[in-house]
This record gives structure tokens, C-alpha cells and sequence, in this order.
């Protein structure tokens, strides 16, 4: 018997234009202003189930709703488009005109595509079409406008249409790439002249004689593409003449340290601040009341502090924060940072006496940094903790959480309070705050700690169904695998709306698979609405794209594969053509130089940075070297992943320094808050994988921190 479909044969591809035309007769005239709701997932699904079992076949209409014929047509006439059935294709999409489709533009657009014209009919379909495309749609159209203008050889339409498609690329790369294959077709000189001026507003280095007000922007551009000699001395003209204004010479004096940051040379980063800072000291020194100059002098000479720290030399920034630390304008902020700094750089020193006489002056300055007073709220009570003087821990933490507004922000604070509580072998005060954390943060890091300090397993993640915003237009999108069209549509949606207004399209951007502008819709909300919503979109929060080539590099690495997503989600929130400031690329975010050295050991070539952006790619590599520094770190999980942060002279630094035995405490201690931030990240997001991956509960895992992850 042939399948069926909602008790609907399969017709023979000789009954097809007859049953197009049928179609076409049967309900033309039906229409509604309002987008109806499109046909069940269901119902699609076994459409397309019947599409592959039956190439170029029809479909019987009868019984079907006028929903349901609508999308069966549309997607037929894409199965005629995939297998390059052009002419089939556009008989069936132009069936669909008298039926008043609900997506006019889309169908004009498959229409343009696939259809045969003259070349004026040609001409007259662009402008046609043109007139119906929605603002999401754009990129789409101008796509098969390219396409269609190189078919036809229309010239200055296809350099027109490069021109237009630049602007929707992700890279300025692509862009300049895009606008330099419009300028080589161009033969009308206005369009030319209108490309030059896009290319010179992506790629300002290809401005042949910038002016004096474009040196900046150009050397801005050679330095995003790493060509940082011509950067740098572009930088250095902006320093050295005569007619740049002040605060243009403060920007150039700092772009030229970052590119050295940015080239990985930090000494030279330092030695660059150093004389962007005696610059500023000699402006200081001769208009001492000059506040504009005092502020920049602090701000800059305090980094050059915190760059000698970084580089070990603990001794030399202590000595430069003293130094700043006696000018009668520091005040405020600036002050308590100083005093933040030496406090903490006396605790690496352990002395811890004088890194709490630092902190007691800190908290009692008023700033108004809220980043810089969590930072100075915290340091107070955990010197107290360092030091083993657990009621005056207790003391200060209590008070910090009394000063923090924050819901989230205080879980940290109630995690050492706990622990201090415990040292006092006051088990119930403890307990009482585990289990508020877990309540609070379930499973955010410090609600994870408190699991285990109350040992108490972990749930498995079940799939959810998430309530959304009934978006007819959307679903259609969605429902004719559209998905870049949907992912276009909600980009445009989301200007419309304030974060707390588009949850409810949450659900939409999973069912398209775009987790990284999923995460980035939720944690946009404000904490408090995500503190309410609490555990309610863990599969947003932690989705599982790429499964199939995740689990392949997990056996043949040997790698847990919670612990490839776990860094995975870290690093680029999914999205595979996730590029850093630093130029990392990718899912696992490869530096292409580490790529190469990779590529044998994982069996994976690497001809170009661009092949990191292929997720198969990315994944072998970041799984090895992930499995290189597991083995050569002993399964040390916080050495590991915050190498992986940061560099591992970085992370021998800090062992040597800062651990005390305890990998908890060390993790507080870490002095980069990236990396700090990073490695509890990392331990919250593996834990969460791995309730997704479990078929059954279990309990945080014993010597977590020194054995191979499951």
C-alpha cells in the first residue's frame, strides 16, 4: 500500500500540473488579512518524510485545509528547487499567486528564483519583488538578485547587489570582499564612487591619502587586520603632531599600547603605557589643577601598575601605586582602586595584616564603581578568611550582603559566610545557607558547591516545553525551513521589544537553532526577572548543538564530552563564526598559530584561519588540545581550564603564589577576573551537560579537581 499523509495518496508526476492546476482552481479566491497559523509540525514533518520516499510526486488535496495545501505546495516546490527541477519548481511556487499565500514577498522571491524571464521581464520581476521584500528579508533577496543579476549579466546590477550584500556580512573581511567584486564589474562611475566610499567606511585602510581627522580610524582598521606596523605609525603621528587635540592623543597613546596587548607582547604593552604616562605626568606637573589631566594621569598610571603585576613584578607595581597614591587629588574611585591593589598584592605576598589595613581604608571610601565595590566588599572578609579569623570573616560578610542590592551578586557572599560558619562548627547557621543558595542559584556555581556541601545529587535536565508569543508570521518561516529568514525576522523583532517583553520568543530561537542569540535574549534580562525565572529556561541556557560531532571527538580523544560543551558554551556561546578581539576563532575560539601546531595530532588540516569557523574542524582541535593540557596539567581540572584562559605561565605563577592546598579557595584567588569568572563557568557548565547527558541523577563527583571528568 502507498504511504499516506493524513489519509492523502501520493499522486504520480504525470498528474502533477494537473493537480496544480486543480489546486489553483479549488480555492483561489480564499484570502484573510490576517496571517493565519500555519499547519502542524506534525503534518510537515510527514510531508517531508514524503518528499524524500517519493521524488517529483504531487499531492492529493483532498481533505487538507487550505493551511496545510499552502505548505505542502511551498515545500514541494523547494524539493523541485533542491533536486535543480527549476521549471517544476516554478510552476508549482507560481500556483501559489491566486492562492493569496500568506508570505507574498517570500513567494515572489522563489518565484524570481526559479523562473525563466527575458531580460526585461527581468528587470520589471526585480523591481516588482523589490517593492514586497520586508526589512528581514533584504539579505535573502539580495542573495537571488546576485545571483539572477550574474545569470543574465546585468553588470552594474550585480555590483549594485555586492554592494548592498556587504553590508550584512559578518566579518569586514567579507565585506571588503563583497565591495571589491562590486567595484570590479561597476561601469556606471557613480555606483563606482558610492562603492569606493562603502569601502573606505569598512576598510578605512584602503584610503589612499587619508586626511588628518581619518588617521585614526585608519590605523584603528590595520590594527583589527593585524598589520600593526602601519598602525603603529599611524598612532604615532597622531602623538607626535602638533595640531592633535588632547583627547585624541589620549586615544592613540592607548590604541598603540593595546596593539602590543592585542600582538601578544605584553612587555612592550607596559613600556608603552609607561610612556603614554610620563607624557601625561609632565602635562600634570605643569597644570596641576587641571582635573582632566589628573584623571587620565591615575586611570593610566594605575594600569601600569596592574601590568607589572601581571608580569610578576609585584615589587615595581607596589612602588608606582605608592607613588600615585601621595598625590593630593586622588580621591574616590582612583583611591579605593589603589588601596584595592595594594591590599591585594600584600595578600599574594601573605601579609595579610597589611592587606586588611588596605581594605578596611577601601571600604570606607565612597565610590561610585559598583564593580570596583563588590570588589573591595568582598576582599575585606576574605582576607579575614585567609587569615583564619573566622567571626571577623563572618562579621564582613554579613555586612557586604547587607550592602549589595543584587540577588545574584550576594550568592557568592552566602557561600564563604557558610563556610565560615563551618569552621566554626556551626553547622546549621551553614546548612541554613546552602540551602537558601540552592534555592536561589540552583545550579549556578555556588549553587553546585552547595550540593555537595549538603550531599545532595543532581537531577537529570529534562526537554521542555517552553510558553511563546504566538508569532503567526514566525511560524510560518520556521514551519517552511526558513530558518535564516526566522533568524533575520527576529533580529528585526527584538528592536521592537524590551528585554522582559520578548521571552516569550525564547522558544523560537530553538527551534531555528540559534543558541547564541537564544543565551544572549535571556541573559540580556535584567537579573532580577531572570532571578524569578530561576531554572525555567535550562534548555536555553544550556543547549547541545553539534551532538554528533562533539561525541565523535569525545571517544576519539578520550574527552568528556559535558566538558567539550561546557568550554564550548564558554567560549563562544555556539555560534561558529565567533571571532575575539585577541583573534580567536570559532566554537572552541583556536588561535590559528595553536591550530596548525594541532592540526597533526588531531589529523584535522588547517590551510586557513577561515577553516576554524567549520564546527567539525574546530571541535577535533579544541578537543585535543583540551586532552594535551588535561594530560599534561595531571587532570588538575582548575590548572586545565584556566590555562585554557589564560597562559600557563599565568597559571604556574598563581599555583606557586596563591594555593594553599584548597582548589575552592584557590579559584577565589586567581587574580585575572576573567579567568576567575571563566574556570567557575566551566565547573557550572559541566555539571549542567552532564544532567543533560545523564540518564539518572548523581552527585558532584569525588576529587573532582584532580581526576579525569566522566
Amino acid at each position: 500500500m502507498s504511504p499516506s499523509l493524513d489519509d492523502n495518496l501520493f499522486m504520480t508526476n504525470n498528474f502533477t500540473r494537473l493537480l496544480i492546476t486543480t489546486f489553483s482552481l479549488s480555492i483561489m479566491g480564499c484570502s484573510s488579512a490576517i496571517i493565519q497559523a500555519p499547519p502542524s509540525r506534525d503534518f510537515v514533518e510527514q510531508t517531508h518524510k514524503a518528499l524524500e520516499l517519493l521524488v517529483g510526486t504531487g499531492f492529493s488535496t483532498r481533505k487538507l485545509t487550505l493551511e496545510q495545501k499552502w505548505a505542502q505546495t511551498y515545500l514541494t516546490g523547494m524539493s523541485y528547487k533542491k533536486k535543480d527541477q527549476a521549471s517544476m519548481a516554478c510552476e508549482t511556487f507560481r500556483s501559489l499567486i491566486p492562492l493569496e499565500f500568506p508570505l507574498e514577498g517570500l513567494l515572489q522571491m522563489k518565484i524570481l528564483e526559479t523562473c525563466p524571464f527575458s531580460i526585461d521581464e527581468f528587470k520589471d520581476k526585480l523591481e516588482q519583488t523589490a517593492d514586497l521584500i520586508r526589512n528581514y528579508s533584504k539579505e535573502a533577496f539580495y542573495n537571488i538578485a546576485l545571483k539572477k543579476s550574474q545569470e543574465y549579466k546585468t553588470h552594474n546590477a550585480e555590483s549594485s547587489y555586492w554592494g548592498k550584500l556587504a553590508a550584512f556580512e559578518k566579518t569586514n573581511e567579507a565585506k571588503v570582499t563583497f565591495i571589491e567584486n562590486g567595484l570590479k564589474l561597476s561601469t556606471d562611475s557613480h555606483l563606482s564612487k558610492q562603492l569606493k566610499k562603502r569601502l573606505h567606511h569598512y576598510a578605512p585602510r584602503f584610503i589612499k591619502e587619508p586626511k588628518r581627522n581619518e588617521w585614526y580610524k585608519v590605523a584603528r582598521d590595520f590594527e583589527r587586520v593585524r598589520n600593526f606596523t602601519p598602525a603603529r605609525d599611524y598612532y604615532q603621528k597622531i602623538i607626535d603632531s602638533t595640531e592633535t587635540k588632547y583627547q585624541d592623543k589620549v586615544k592613540a597613546h592607548w590604541r598603540l599600547a593595546m596593539s602590543f596587548k592585542v600582538g601578544r607582547n605584553k612587555d612592550a604593552y607596559t613600556t608603552s603605557l609607561v610612556d603614554m604616562t610620563k607624557w601625561l605626568k609632565k602635562l600634570l606637573y605643569k597644570n596641576p589643577k587641571n582635573e582632566r589631566y589628573a584623571e587620565d594621569f591615575f586611570k593610566y598610571q594605575i594600569l601600569v601598575a596592574r601590568s607589572y603585576w601581571t608580569l610578576q613584578n609585584s615589587k615595581k607595581a607596589m612602588i608606582i601605586l605608592d607613588q600615585i597614591a601621595k598625590y593630593p587629588q586622588v580621591k574616590g574611585d582612583h583611591l579605593a582602586n589603589i588601596l584595592w591593589l595594594k591590599g591585594s598584592i600584600y595578600l599574594e605576598w601573605k601579609k595579610y595584616d597589611d592587606a586588611i589595613i588596605q581594605f578596611k581604608k577601601a571600604f570606607d571610601v565612597k565610590i561610585t564603581d559598583n564593580s570596583l565595590g563588590l570588589r573591595i566588599s568582598w576582599s575585606l572578609p576574605w582576607a579575614f578568611y585567609s587569615k583564619k579569623k573566622f567571626p571577623l570573616a563572618i562579621h564582613y560578610f554579613e555586612k557586604a550582603i547587607s550592602r549589595i542590592d543584587d540577588e545574584f551578586d550576594k550568592v557568592k557572599y552566602k557561600f564563604w559566610l557558610a563556610k565560615s560558619y563551618q569552621k566554626m562548627k556551626k553547622s546549621n547557621q551553614a546548612k541554613e545557607l546552602y540551602t537558601d543558595i540552592i534555592q536561589n542559584s540552583k545550579y549556578g556555581y555556588y549553587g553546585i558547591l552547595s550540593h555537595n556541601e549538603l550531599d545532595q545529587p543532581f537531577d537529570i535536565m529534562k526537554v521542555k516545553k517552553y510558553a511563546k508569543t504566538l508569532d503567526n508570521e514566525l511560524s510560518w518561516l520556521i514551519v517552511l525551513d526558513e530558518h535564516e529568514l526566522a533568524k533575520s525576522y527576529l533580529k528585526e523583532k527584538r528592536k521592537k521589544y524590551k528585554a522582559k517583553n520578548f521571552i516569550g520568543h525564547l522558544p523560537y530561537y530553538l527551534e531555528i537553532k540559534d543558541y547564541h542569540q537564544a543565551m544572549a535574549v535571556y541573559f540580556s534580562l535584567p537579573s532580577a526577572i531572570r532571578h524569578q525565572l530561576k531554572n525555567t529556561y535550562d534548555g536555553v541556557i544550556f543547549p547541545m548543538p553539534f551532538l554528533k560531532e562533539v561525541k565523535e571527538a569525545s571517544e576519539k580523544f578520550k574527552i568528556s564530552s559535558s566538558f567539550i560543551y561546557s568550554i564550548m558554551r564558554q567560549e563562544s556561546a555556539f555560534d561558529p563564526e565567533a571571532r575575539s578581539w585577541a583573534d580567536a576563532f570559532g566554537l572552541l575560539q583556536l588561535l590559528p598559530k595553536l591550530a596548525k601546531d594541532l592540526s597533526k595530532r588531531a589529523g584535522v588540516k588547517v590551510a586557513s584561519y577561515t577553516d576554524l569557523y567549520n564546527p567539525d574542524t574546530n571541535i577535533k582541535l579544541g578537543a585535543r588540545h583540551l586532552k594535551d593540557l588535561q594530560v599534561k596539567k595531571k587532570n588538575k581540572f582548575v590548572l586545565y581550564v584556566s590555562s585554557y584562559n589564560a597562559s600557563e605561565r599565568a597559571v604556574s605563577h598563581w599555583i606557586k603564589t596563591r594555593f594553599k592546598g584548597d582548589y575552592l579557595e584557590f579559584i577565589e584567588r586567581i587574580p585575572y577576573k576573567e579567568t576567575r569568572n571563566y574556570v567557575k563557568l566551566v565547573l557550572r557548565n559541566y555539571i549542567n551537560y552532564r544532567r543533560s547527558l545523564s540518564d539518572k541523577t548523581f552527585y558532584f563527583p569525588n576529587k573532582f579537581f584532580t581526576k579525569p571528568l566522566k
